[in-house]
């Protein structure tokens, strides 16, 4: 894709798309495998997928986060955990945690 070649990239040549992807593939992994994802998707929206049986709870939403922190190689404190309500804020956060800081601005 043509917009994917000017986006920054992490250390590992990964880039926000790609964290989004990776945050897709484990949600329908533990939550359910018709998870409509977007920007815009709310971790409580999958709430309500599936049956009595196949309905996501807290275990699965934590089997996401412990699959976040693995893959990513991070430590996500409970806070924070509990202030990604979306499918951006995760992004974001991860993404955060995985660019190095900007070095200061030097000012004229």
């Amino acid at each position: 894709m043509f917009v994917e070649s000017y986006l920054p990239k992490d250390s590992k040549g990964r880039n926000i798309l790609d964290v989004f992807e990776i945050v897709e593939s484990f949600g329908r992994e533990e939550l359910h495998r018709k998870v409509v994802f977007n920007w815009e998707s709310r971790w409580d929206d999958f709430v309500d997928l599936g049956n009595w049986l196949t309905r996501p709870d807290s275990q699965d939403f934590a089997e996401v986060v412990d699959r976040i922190e693995e893959h990513f190689n991070l430590k996500i404190s409970d806070r924070d955990a509990s202030e990604m309500a979306g499918i951006r804020e995760t992004v974001h956060y991860i993404w955060k945690q995985l660019m190095p800081p900007a070095p200061p601005s030097v000012a004229d």
